[in-house]
């Protein structure tokens, strides 16, 4: 099997049950992911690096705030959801509700907009496989 690239045109398809590390996945809850292209993820970490001054060695060194480029990435590749709910409600996928999303679940959706499509595919084929009985 090729090796297919993806780019941020094309969309994954995701269920929350499909997320690693996930305890209890809500059977509801499905999200839209745009892939993240190292030209967008050095872009986004440009955006929040500072060059600030070492005092031991007088010189710039870039320092990066990974809170803010995990936050930036994730807005960026998710770009919709279902069975996302609050109070009952469904919430629309915009920035403010997607950084509520928990940890493990904002790693887990970050994990596969980086991944090239025949890492996901394989895996889903390993994971459907059963065993005879």
């Amino acid at each position: 099997m090729a090796l297919e690239l993806l780019d941020e045109n094309d969309r994954i398809e995701v269920k929350d049950s499909e997320l690693e590390d996930v305890n209890d996945p809500d059977q509801d809850a499905a999200y839209t992911l745009r892939p993240i292209s190292t030209t967008k993820q050095r872009e986004i970490t440009k955006r929040h690096t500072d060059h600030v001054l070492n005092r031991h060695t007088g010189r710039k060194e870039p320092k990066v705030d990974g809170d803010k480029v995990a936050d930036d990435l994730l807005d960026f590749a998710l770009v919709s959801w279902s069975g996302i709910v609050h109070k009952g409600k469904s919430l629309p996928c915009e920035r403010e509700y997607k950084l509520q999303l928990d940890a493990v679940r904002k790693s887990g959706l970050l994990i596969i907009a980086g991944l090239n499509r025949t890492e996901r595919e394989a895996q889903a084929k390993a994971e459907s496989f059963r065993s005879p009985a």
